[in-house]
């Protein structure tokens, strides 16, 4: 006699098809999952690879490689994959070269194991330029003034491309007045900036060496004297049938302010260049001021006031026939003292 089946249990039956699907899902090879995709991958290279006496000066940021890839390894290397090239080889222009992958088990992945990353290679130029030293902040001792700022060399060979070098025209060594300790003998290291002839930095270049000592040297706080303003005109004239009858200055006398040694250097003071072509009638200029002495201006050197007024009266010619002893003298290009 056959024995008699009893009815199904609905839910156990369930349980055990929900039981089977996830068993699948969970020992199903990964293989089966994987399929061929492109992935992105940040790219740099090996900075010791790179031989002396080259620049890069095209390189791509990042490389596509084609992988066979599951979903949760994709996403995994998307996160932690990059890429390295070797520029050993390195010529220059245009060039591929080998790159490798990290991390090291992404290789095994991929499906073209020769990769490779065009770089734009270029030999860079060398140089010496000059070394000038500024400065910047304010001296803690009130007292005493930074006269002079010297640095323990003159010139620095500075490398990198051709139309970075081009624009340098000078090293500049900025020395922190605020690090000054008192106002004894001392040496400071100072970094080097290239620069060009609008006082820029300019970037990518190498300075070697990169930092120089500047020993800085002390004077007392500035000091002042008086001194007589000359002027001085420029090549310019008035029109035919006028005559500078006179001029004068206003104030006479300034304040020049400076160092020691500063002040030391210059011989007098005059105006800037006052061009009179054209003047047909009196006329009131206010000038600059500038030391007549020095090749160039002392940094600390400063004037009260830094301007002049100077008044210059332009009238009709004389005519032929006047006494010569009571007729002015037209001022000449050059200068002149005040109050002619």
């Amino acid at each position: 006699m056959k024995p008699t089946r009893g009815p199904v249990d609905v839910t156990i039956a369930f349980i055990s098809l929900v039981l089977s699907i996830v068993l699948f899902m969970v020992i199903i090879p990964t293989w089966m999952s994987r399929r061929s995709r492109p992935i992105k991958i940040p790219l740099t290279y090996e900075r010791d690879t790179l031989p002396a006496h080259f620049y890069i000066d095209k390189q791509p940021t990042s490389i596509t490689i084609k992988a066979t890839l599951s979903d949760s390894e994709y996403e995994n290397f998307l996160q932690t994959g990059k890429a390295v090239a070797n520029l050993t080889s390195a010529e220059p222009g245009e060039k591929s070269y080998p790159v490798s992958l990290e991390p090291p088990q992404l290789r095994k992945y991929v499906e073209n194991q020769n990769i490779q990353a065009a770089f734009t290679l270029e030999a860079s130029v060398r140089k010496d330029v000059r070394v000038f030293v500024t400065s910047s902040g304010k001296f803690s001792d009130p007292t005493e003034f930074v006269d002079n700022m010297v640095a323990d060399t003159k010139k620095v060979s500075i490398e990198g491309p051709a139309v970075d070098i081009a624009r340098v025209t000078g090293v500049r060594a900025t020395l922190r007045l605020d690090m000054l300790q008192g106002t004894g003998p001392q040496q400071i290291s100072v970094p080097l900036e290239a620069v060009d002839k609008d006082d820029h930095v300019v970037e990518n270049v190498d300075i070697r060496p990169s930092q120089v000592m500047v020993t800085p040297q002390f004077s007392l706080a500035p000091q002042q004297k008086q001194e007589f303003v000359d002027v001085t005109f420029g090549p310019g004239k008035v029109p035919d049938g006028y005559e500078v009858k006179s001029y004068s200055v206003e104030p006479t006398h300034v304040t020049v302010s400076g160092s020691s040694q500063s002040l030391a250097r210059i011989g007098k003071v005059t105006t800037t260049m006052i061009d009179i072509t054209g003047l047909t009638q009196t006329q009131t200029f206010t000038v600059g001021l500038r030391p007549v002495g020095p090749k160039s201006i002392p940094a600390d050197l400063k004037f009260s006031p830094s301007t002049v007024q100077v008044t210059v009266v332009v009238g009709q010619q004389r005519l032929k026939g006047l006494n010569p002893a009571t007729t002015p003298i037209v001022p000449k290009s050059g200068t002149l003292g005040a109050g002619r």
